[in-house]
């Protein structure tokens, strides 16, 4: 939850946490379906995420952040915001380093 709060500093992205909504408890193909109707981007920590067939059904992009240490979450929410905007694919935050998958 720390990186939704250190987003939401940013204010130039709307950010919502599936944890802390009625959402909660959905399945992985459900929360993909819920980003593609709001045209969100998923931020998550679920390496479910990393298979290609999933990551490829989230019309607005999935990005994936390695569990952080909270003193990495400012370095991490600052990657997130200069990723371009991803279409059917995956971006990797990791050691913070974005790397993106098509």
């Amino acid at each position: 939850m720390y990186l939704v709060e250190e987003l939401r500093k940013f204010k130039i992205v709307d950010i919502s946490a599936i944890s802390k909504s009625k959402f909660r408890g959905y399945s992985d193909e459900q929360v993909i379906k819920l980003a593609n109707k709001q045209q969100r981007t998923l931020i998550t920590a679920d390496r479910g995420f990393l298979r290609v067939n999933y990551y490829r059904k989230a019309r607005y992009g999935v990005i994936y952040i390695n569990i952080m240490a909270r003193g990495e979450v400012d370095q991490n929410a600052k990657l997130i915001i200069d990723i371009p905007k991803l279409k059917n694919s995956l971006a990797k935050i990791k050691d913070n380093k974005c790397e993106i998958f098509k």
